[in-house]
């Protein structure tokens, strides 16, 4: 069980890091546009304080070096949005940052399902073992986390479209 992890799967767990990164600096944009209010109605705040919750709770996951918590922080984030926005963000009028949430949600969780299914983790929860193979590795989330935070907040900046900086979350 305590083989060490490949360049690979290293690089992958900092590519996890940049699309949650992404991911919730998306959503905290999705949340202050005025279309997204409107579409979401009534949850935009229970929505925003479920997110905030979610982020607080990557942020002691990483504090603590605890794998199996941060990527149970991750499940609970992908459930949230799928939450608030599964009415909405189906509907051929949705707003575009819906959409991009929608696109950016999926990533995340194709890269979180892939490194699960390298560790070999095989249960629902922060409790399965295989987990213990990434303490000490997530510095590289980490580092990735802040630079796909950064590169959504300097797109929103520089008034970029988002389809460009998002266009390779599907790959």
């Amino acid at each position: 069980m305590s083989h060490p992890l490949s360049r690979s799967q290293i690089v992958d767990i900092f590519k996890l890091g940049d699309l949650v990164g992404r991911a919730f600096a998306l959503t905290r944009v999705a949340l202050n546009d005025r279309q997204v209010q409107d579409a979401l109605g009534v949850f935009v705040y229970p929505f925003r304080s479920a997110i905030d919750f979610d982020e607080e709770m990557v942020g002691r996951a990483l504090r603590s070096d605890d794998p199996g918590e941060l990527f149970e922080s991750i499940r609970s984030f992908i459930a949230d949005v799928l939450a608030y926005t599964r009415d909405v963000s189906s509907d051929p009028e949705a707003p575009y940052l819906l959409t991009m949430m929608k696109k950016s949600l999926s990533a995340v969780a194709k890269q979180k399902y892939k490194i699960e299914g390298e560790l070999g983790v095989s249960t629902i929860g922060p409790h399965d073992r295989s987990y213990e193979l990434m303490r000490g590795k997530l510095r590289e989330f980490r580092d990735g986390y802040k630079m796909g935070g950064r590169s959504i907040e300097e797109s929103v900046g520089k008034n970029r479209l988002f389809s460009r900086d998002l266009g390779h979350l599907g790959r």
